[in-house]
């Protein structure tokens, strides 16, 4: 029997059943998945983190912009570890106490709840090499083969063409998708249709004494989710979960670092090489 209080509004019983990715997303990636991408036996919903009018009132949210639902998903995450709601270890929150959790969950609450909050510091858009896309894709990517025929002015084969493609969100200009045409004239690229993903990964966090330069290392929680749509958005939520950080050091300057955020992904994003992050939120918000 289920006896956890909502997350959301601290009042209900969290009766519902939460998707962290929505079923229409899910719905829309498996439309243009490969035939040979059989493994579709993925948990979809979570109970135990809202009420059903919460729920509701979340979805709304979401529909709002693509960043709302980075920030409604990431705070799903959080709420399910303090409620307890996943068995899964990959949203289990290995590396962070209670208090932490309880910290960022509040943060994101927050954000949620006004409605026109952003993160600039921890949203980005981001480029990647259309080329390195591989062929083992898991429930969470959307790949589509295209095709070209070329010939000649006499209907023969031309061998050697090279076509590119280019998803009209893409700033950089090494990132298009390139085909070569074979003997029979045919060019065959793979383009990214859409992606989706939320995951916790831990990263080794440095706390520094710059009085003497010792050094103490901690595993830390990092959330992250991402979500493509070609030509339409390209987004990542990096959340590094850092707070009240002890060491064997009183009265003394510290010095706090963690692995870039790109190096992050690159090292954790499997299905796609990212290759830059630019802010998402450019201009007034500064990045």
């Amino acid at each position: 029997m289920n006896n956890k209080t909502c997350r959301y509004c601290g009042l209900r019983l969290a009766s519902s059943r939460e998707h962290l990715i929505a079923d229409s997303r899910l719905t829309r990636i498996k439309s243009f998945r490969y035939p040979e991408q059989a493994n579709d036996n993925v948990r979809k919903t979570f109970k135990g983190i809202t009420c059903q009018p919460c729920n509701t009132e979340l979805g709304k949210y979401e529909e709002k912009s693509w960043s709302s639902l980075a920030y409604a998903t990431a705070w799903k995450i959080l709420a399910g570890n303090l409620n307890l709601s996943f068995s899964d270890l990959s949203h289990k929150l290995s590396n962070s106490d209670m208090l932490c959790i309880s910290y960022f969950e509040e943060m994101l609450r927050l954000v949620v709840r006004d409605g026109n909050r952003v993160l600039p510091s921890l949203t980005f858009s981001f480029e990647f090499d259309p080329n390195s896309l591989k062929s083992d894709y898991n429930y969470t990517v959307a790949v589509q083969k295209i095709q070209i025929l070329s010939k000649d002015e006499a209907g023969d084969p031309i061998q050697g063409a090279k076509f590119y493609a280019k998803d009209k969100k893409g700033t950089s200009p090494n990132s298009a998708y390139v085909g070569t045409s074979d003997t029979g004239g045919m060019a065959e690229f793979k383009v990214l249709i859409a992606l989706e993903s939320v995951c916790v990964v831990a990263e080794e966090l440095c706390v520094e004494n710059t009085d003497n330069g010792e050094k103490i290392f901690k595993l830390i929680d990092v959330i992250i989710y991402i979500s493509f749509d070609m030509n339409r958005h390209r987004l990542v939520l990096v959340l590094p979960l850092i707070r009240d950080l002890p060491t064997p050091w009183p009265n003394c300057n510290l010095r706090v670092s963690h692995k870039d955020f790109i190096s992050i992904l690159q090292k954790h994003i499997e299905d796609i090489r990212i290759i830059d992050i630019t802010p998402y939120f450019p201009g007034e918000f500064g990045g």
